[in-house]
């Protein structure tokens, strides 16, 4: 049970399942009582607290408008949420992200970055570079070069049955990075959210 000691003697319930041992103090100093109350949290708090924790929220900050002006968020792990707001796909209306998970155990994860929002019309990328095309040769040959063009590598595509727009990728539990894209139109005022969503298979 849940109980909040607010006077010497006086314990008001407050909710159930969180709380196993209140400690309330109260000691004079300098000719001033002061009281403190001390509360042994449950191992099922403790899990709760880390769960919220561990489902970190984070918003968009301006300007964030190119690769090099990236929003940095990094460690995020299954449910995890990005917040913005997008009326434009141009100039201030792009939102860069350098999305990094959390490590994990060595193995193949798969991740989905699923953008929502009440008014639908956003477009979430996966964003990389061009490639300068190398002169053709005869096999192996050579090959072309990265260039320092930013580039769409994928474009989020609406899931079945929803207004869900989703963007895949895969990672090995090595926190890796990617950079992610949100853009809106004239009428996508209201805020976005998009979630992390990790999957490997089995119990992760």
């Amino acid at each position: 049970m849940l109980y909040l000691l607010r006077n010497m003697g006086e314990v008001v319930l407050l909710n159930s399942g969180v709380v196993i041992e209140a400690t309330h103090l109260r000691a004079q100093f300098r000719g001033k009582e002061m009281t403190r109350t001390i509360l042994k949290l449950s191992s099922v708090a403790m899990l709760a607290f880390a769960a919220v924790a561990a489902n970190a929220q984070f918003n968009e900050s301006e300007a964030n408008d190119s690769k090099a002006a990236a929003n940095i968020f990094g460690g995020l792990t299954n449910g995890a949420t990005i917040t913005g707001n997008s009326i434009s796909a141009a100039t201030t209306g792009l939102d860069y992200f350098r999305v990094g998970t959390a490590a994990a155990a060595p193995g193949i994860y798969r991740y989905r970055m699923l953008l929502n929002s009440q008014i639908a019309g956003h477009t979430g990328t996966i964003r990389g570079t061009g490639q300068v095309a190398a002169t053709a040769g005869t096999w192996p040959g050579p090959v072309g070069t990265a260039s320092t063009t930013d580039a769409s590598v994928q474009s989020s595509f609406i899931m079945t049955g929803t207004t869900t727009r989703m963007n895949q990728w895969y990672g090995f539990g090595a926190a890796e990075e990617i950079y992610y894209r949100v853009t809106g139109a004239a009428a996508t005022t209201a805020n976005y959210v998009s979630t992390l969503e990790r999957n490997c298979g089995h119990a992760c």
